[in-house]
């Protein structure tokens, strides 16, 4: 069952990813503004990255592999999915700032030093590393999106800063269910990182049909 939610999650969430990524397009041709082709290289990866765990998790809640081949496909897919993920952050935190680079790479080394006498086995150390690359890049650029909004206070700046926020907060709430090895914490991190791609559609949509 929980293979099955995360499999639709992933499905549909791809889905609007990628209709983020035609919308951001169409709206880089009208504006020619820079933001818009990030949204659409970045979004484009987190899709590709959502679409291709979803149908993993499709063909082995179909087909029922041995569990070493289960788990062995399901840490390849995740490896990848941060890569992906992370790649996307950061093309859309080098449009804010270079330096985030090296404020992600200090959280990483911060989260190794508290980690390294607990025990987890390395494919969690793998995998909360790659949470904590992730919440830190988000945290900048959501901060970022946070300075904008102030200044401009339009309802497109605040859908920005609610999705990158939404998306830093599930992956906070995966990295503690990774910690814990809390099954169900880890559906609703996926759940509100699945939330956080509304605003950035609503932002899209409400850019092409203004314009």
């Amino acid at each position: 069952m929980i293979k099955l939610i995360l499999t639709l999650l992933n499905i549909l969430g791809a889905i609007i990813l990628f209709l983020i990524s035609y919308l951001s397009l169409k709206a880089y041709k009208i504006l020619r503004e820079r933001i818009f082709l990030m949204l659409l290289t970045s979004f484009s990866l987190l899709a590709a990255s959502m679409i291709g765990q979803g149908l993993l998790f499709l063909s082995l809640y179909l087909s029922h592999p041995r569990r070493i081949i289960m788990i062995s496909l399901t840490f390849v897919s995740n490896i990848v999915s941060f890569i992906f993920q992370i790649t996307a952050y950061i093309i859309l935190a080098i449009s804010y700032s270079k330096r985030v680079r090296e404020r992600s790479l200090l959280s990483l080394s911060v989260l190794m030093s508290m980690l390294r006498d607990r025990g987890f086995p390395i494919n969690l150390y793998i995998f909360m590393g790659g949470d904590i690359i992730c919440i830190s890049l988000l945290f900048f650029i959501a901060f970022q999106a946070l300075l904008i909004y102030l200044e401009n206070r339009k309802i497109n700046s605040l859908l920005v800063l609610t999705g990158f926020a939404m998306f830093g907060l599930g992956h906070i709430f995966r990295l503690i269910s990774l910690l814990f090895l809390d099954d169900t914490l880890y559906i609703f991190s996926r759940i509100i990182y699945f939330l956080g791609i509304i605003p950035f559609l609503a932002m899209v949509i409400r850019v092409t049909r203004v314009k």
